[in-house]
């Protein structure tokens, strides 16, 4: 069973002091903050609020927390931690209301960020539209989620990893009072990995590991802990997301690995993203399927090395046994290969397919010049 080394960079949110971390001097950019409208990036949540306001005005009240968007009603949003009073904006809201009685959008704001369990409903108001939000909060204890995670480690870091060891870790992990989501999220994400390898007596189907990712994701986006943020990011690369707003990350070789991607397709300097540091050993590991393994080993080599996994690469292109997701990540690095080594005829073969693709552009032009 493939594993990813995890390096917690300190603390998990929790309160005890922990060891020295050798990624603790990594330099990130600010979390980005993309308008859901006409995308374009900003870096703080304020500076996202106040283009929403003079770019694309709207009518309808709408609750902005921590500069996303929240659903409101018939979809809950779920509160999964603590929300402070300064995260929370009201977008085209004169007044609001709560079990039909009028409060200041003040006053709201003290109520939701007091919430920690349990149903929230209100109403945000203008002279012309009444928005119904229906919030779920399950904020779960900072002790309870450290549990959870030291449960994971123990009982999932193992190279018997299988099902019944996730079954085992649902039944430990379900006996804390709070954090059931969370469980929930790491859960998906293994029964994800075993779908995908069609291993650990699992009685998923292959297919069903995308079901599963997708739904570990929706949960543990919300977590602001290093353990799901390292998940976050292994579900996007497997989802070819090569998102780099998740700056708490625990191992430096899913980090590495996001940005060597982003930097092959946007044409950035990896160097001015962040500093390289060696990686040290952990017992903490998280596991990996196999495809996902090698492509973090492949993605973070020189040419010199990368040019000698060549015949490999090329047999699994032709193979059934990988995902076309997983292809798609392996002809990026073979594209960046050939260009780099000046054989940019081999580059174009591969590229010629993917012609229509905006995230090709980049690599596009620079095969032609």
């Amino acid at each position: 069973m493939a594993h990813l080394d995890f390096i917690d960079p300190g603390n998990s949110s929790g309160s005890v002091p922990t060891q020295e971390s050798p990624f603790e001097n990594l330099r990130f950019n600010p979390i980005i903050y993309s308008c859901p409208i006409c995308k374009q990036i900003f870096n703080s949540p304020d500076n996202l609020f106040n283009h929403r306001v003079e770019a694309h005005p709207s009518k309808r009240p709408t609750l902005i927390i921590g500069g996303l968007e929240t659903s409101s009603h018939p979809s809950r949003h779920v509160i999964v931690r603590n929300v402070m009073e300064s995260e929370i904006q009201f977008l085209e809201a004169e007044g609001a209301s709560k079990n039909d009685k009028s409060i200041s959008l003040d006053s709201l704001k003290v109520l939701i960020a007091e919430k920690r369990q349990g149903p929230f409903d209100f109403h945000l108001l203008n002279k012309s539209v009444k928005t119904h939000y229906s919030l779920i909060f399950d904020i779960p204890e900072n002790d309870d989620l450290t549990k959870i995670e030291d449960l994971f480690f123990q009982l999932i870091a193992q190279d018997t990893f299988n099902t019944e060891r996730v079954n085992l870790f649902v039944e430990m992990a379900g006996k804390i009072k709070t954090g059931k989501r969370y469980t929930d999220g790491l859960c998906n994400y293994l029964y994800g990995v075993l779908a995908k390898d069609q291993k650990g007596n699992t009685h998923l189907k292959f297919e069903d590991h995308i079901a599963k990712f997708n739904s570990s994701l929706e949960t543990l986006k919300y977590f602001d802990r290093a353990l799901s943020n390292t998940i976050v990011g292994l579900i996007n690369l497997n989802l070819n997301i090569f998102d780099l707003s998740y700056s708490k990350l625990g191992s430096q070789k899913i980090i590495s690995s996001l940005f060597r991607f982003h930097q092959i397709l946007s044409n950035e300097k990896l160097s001015s993203r962040i500093e390289k540091h060696e990686s040290i050993n952990s017992e903490k590991r998280i596991p990996l399927d196999l495809a996902t393994e090698k492509i973090i080993a492949w993605s973070i080599l020189d040419n010199e090395r990368f040019s000698k996994a060549q015949d490999e690469i090329k047999h699994l292109l032709e193979s059934t046994e990988w995902t076309e997701r997983d292809k798609y990540k392996i002809k990026i690095l073979l594209i960046n290969f050939f260009l780099e080594s000046g054989e940019n005829d081999k580059a174009q073969l591969i590229i010629k397919d993917y012609r229509n693709v905006a995230e090709f552009s980049n690599l596009i032009a620079r095969a032609t010049t």
